[in-house]
């Protein structure tokens, strides 16, 4: 039962029993004052779990990693001599480090898992039953042999490093998670945009409508409720390790370069403060394509926009047709859903 509920009923049964027993009136307003009282201090403690305890435990759950972790520390003898891409520049400074750790720490619990049940194999084999007294059942731990658990792990959520993605549900589906170092950032940024979208919720018969027009957010029809979804990702379907039908000297063959097909959206290539580098990502995002009419295999998908007042320039989607459907498309600011036309762009961008 709700508190709030409970507090209501409490003081509707001490009203009727007041009017029915007589009590004293003083004794009614103790009574009043007692379950006013408790009533604050549980409004207290909610808002203080709700403001502080909550964000801390769920930044910590879910993401705050090492940022420093090597890989080399755990890596067998004969991977030590390549070079592991776990630290770079700006987004993957963090999210290649983040992406890493959750590899180690499963390497880990899979060797510590291995390590229990050859302990558990060698304890039951040195065993001599007709020799030796019955073995002590507390070190019979047979749950060395159940199912490896490893979702507390998989629910570690990365700064979005979209190239690591081979999965073409999941690139779509990636949801963008920024760089934060502490959980006040966390607070400022990912936390604010999820209860904005959460909170979209109770907006009435109206919610569905005022959730989709928000990019960050998406609506669940089965559940109908608002919630975060700000896509990190874009995803393509034709590489060069496609057959290309129409060239008759790689008719059978497959080209073995295959690059990434899960791509950065354009609005993050933005790098703040660092006007050039933001430039020079925006202009250089390429996708490859192994279409028959695409010579090159090689299109440009984001334009730099320069702004007035002396306002930053930004980073803008310039082929809004990468979108395949509604949502993806609708979750770019830079574009919108033509209908028919399918994904154009925005005329605001």
């Amino acid at each position: 039962m709700n508190f709030t509920y409970m507090i209501i009923l409490l003081l509707a049964l001490l009203f009727y029993i007041s009017l029915k027993i007589g009590f004293n009136r003083y004794l009614s307003i103790i009574l009043v004052v007692i379950l006013l009282v408790l009533y604050e201090i549980y409004n207290y403690q909610e808002f203080n779990l709700d403001k502080f305890n909550t964000s801390q435990s769920e930044y910590d759950r879910k993401y705050k990693f090492n940022k420093h972790i090597k890989p080399y520390d755990i890596a067998r003898k004969e991977f030590k001599q390549f070079d592991i891409p776990y630290q770079d520049n700006e987004q993957l400074k963090h999210g290649l480090p983040c992406e890493v750790q959750k590899e180690v720490y499963k390497y880990m619990l899979k060797s510590g898992k291995l390590a229990d049940q050859k302990n558990m194999v060698n304890l039951l084999y040195s065993h001599k039953p007709f020799n030796e007294p019955s073995l002590n059942e507390d070190n019979l731990d047979l749950t060395v042999f159940d199912p490896l658990e490893i979702q507390e792990i998989e629910d570690v959520e990365c700064p979005t490093v979209c190239h690591l993605e081979d999965n073409e549900t999941k690139c779509k589906e990636k949801k963008f998670i920024p760089v934060m170092n502490s959980v006040s950032d966390y607070q400022d940024s990912l936390e604010r945009d999820i209860r904005a979208c959460k909170n979209k919720t109770n907006a009435g018969d109206d919610a569905k409508d005022i959730c989709e027009k928000d990019k960050k957010c998406a609506w669940d029809p089965d559940y109908n409720k608002c919630y975060y979804d700000k896509r990190g990702c874009l995803w393509r379907s034709h590489s060069l390790n496609e057959n290309n039908e129409n060239n008759e000297n790689n008719k059978n063959e497959k080209n073995i370069y295959a690059p990434p097909q899960c791509y950065k959206r354009c609005e993050y290539m933005d790098i703040p403060g660092e006007q050039n580098k933001s430039k020079y990502n925006c202009e250089t995002a390429v996708y490859y394509d192994g279409k028959a009419d695409n010579k090159n295999k090689i299109t440009r998908y984001c334009e730099w926009i320069e702004t007035r007042d002396s306002k930053p320039g930004k980073c803008v989607t310039h082929l809004c047709s990468i979108y395949g459907n509604r949502r993806e498309c609708m979750s770019d600011s830079s574009c919108e859903w033509g209908g028919k036309e399918g994904c154009i762009k925005n005329a605001r961008s």
